[in-house]
C-alpha cells in the first residue's frame, strides 16, 4: 500500500468513528509505531479558568491519568511551552524538543516539563489548527522517546488536523458546507494531496506556475482552510480526493 493508499484509508477510519474515544484509538495505532503512545486534543483555554473550565477545552484525550490530573490541578496549561508555541505559531507542526530554547529561563515551564518525563511523556510532536471560529487547537503527541522521520511526521500533521475536525464534528460543533470547485481547482487539489509541489503541477497541467498558486488559493480559501495540510485534510473529509 502507497502513502497516499494509507493516508487515505486511515483518514476514512477517522471519519467513521464513532466517538472521540475512537479517534483516540485510531490515531494510536498509527503514531505507536514512532514512540507516539500518548495524546491529547483540545482548543486553547483562555486565562483565568477553573480546572473544570479548562478540562471542557479537552476533545478527546489519551494522556495518563495520573499526569491529566497533575495538569488540570496546576492549571500547567498556563506555562506549557507546547501550547505557548502554539500561540506562537498556529500554522506549523513541531517537535516538543523545539521548544526547549524558549524554557531555558522559565523555571515553572521547565518543571512541568520535568514532571510530563516523570510521566512517561519525555518526547512528543504537535500538530496546532486554527478552527473555523478563529480558536487554535491542537492534538500533542507524546511518549517516552519519539523517532519519527520526516515523511512520517508530514503524514501525522496531515491525520491530526483530520482528527480535529471530526472530534468538533462528534462535539455537535457543525462546519459550513465548502462552495463548488472548479474542474482545475481539484486537479491542483489531488496533486496537493499527493505531495507535488506548484512548479511541479504546472509542469502536469501545462499552465503557469502562478495559475496553480491562483487555483489553490481558491481552493484553500474555499474549504475554509489555513494552509495546503489543512486544505487536503478537508477535502478528503468531503469527499473530494480519493
Amino acid at each position: 500500500m502507497s502513502r497516499w493508499d494509507e493516508t487515505v484509508e486511515f483518514t476514512r477510519r477517522i471519519q467513521l468513528a464513532p466517538s472521540a474515544e475512537a479517534v483516540c484509538v485510531e490515531l494510536l495505532s498509527l503514531t505507536s509505531r514512532y514512540g507516539l503512545s500518548r495524546l491529547i486534543a483540545g482548543t486553547l483555554p483562555a486565562p483565568g479558568l477553573d480546572k473544570a473550565e479548562q478540562q471542557g477545552h479537552i476533545l478527546f484525550s489519551g494522556w495518563p491519568d495520573a499526569w491529566m490530573q497533575r495538569y488540570l490541578a496546576r492549571s500547567y496549561a498556563y506555562v506549557d511551552p507546547v501550547l505557548n508555541q502554539v500561540l506562537a505559531n498556529p500554522g506549523s507542526a513541531f517537535s516538543w524538543s523545539d521548544t526547549l530554547d524558549s524554557i531555558r529561563d522559565e523555571p515553572d515551564a521547565k518543571y512541568m516539563m520535568h514532571e510530563a518525563r516523570e510521566h512517561g511523556l519525555g518526547d512528543g510532536f504537535a500538530v496546532p489548527m486554527v478552527t473555523l471560529e478563529g480558536d487554535l487547537a491542537t492534538i500533542s503527541f507524546g511518549g517516552e522517546s519519539m523517532d519519527l522521520p520526516p515523511s512520517a511526521a508530514g503524514l501525522i500533521h496531515l491525520v491530526g488536523i483530520f482528527a480535529i475536525g471530526r472530534a468538533f464534528q462528534l462535539h455537535g460543533q457543525r462546519r459550513p458546507d465548502h462552495q463548488s470547485l472548479t474542474m482545475r481547482e481539484l486537479d491542483c487539489l489531488r496533486w496537493c494531496g499527493e505531495g507535488k509541489t506548484d512548479w511541479e503541477i504546472s509542469v502536469i497541467l501545462n499552465v503557469a506556475e502562478s495559475t496553480v498558486r491562483s487555483h489553490i488559493n481558491s481552493a484553500r480559501a474555499k474549504l475554509n482552510s489555513v494552509n495546503k495540510t489543512h486544505m487536503v485534510a478537508e477535502a478528503l473529509r468531503a469527499g473530494l480526493i480519493h
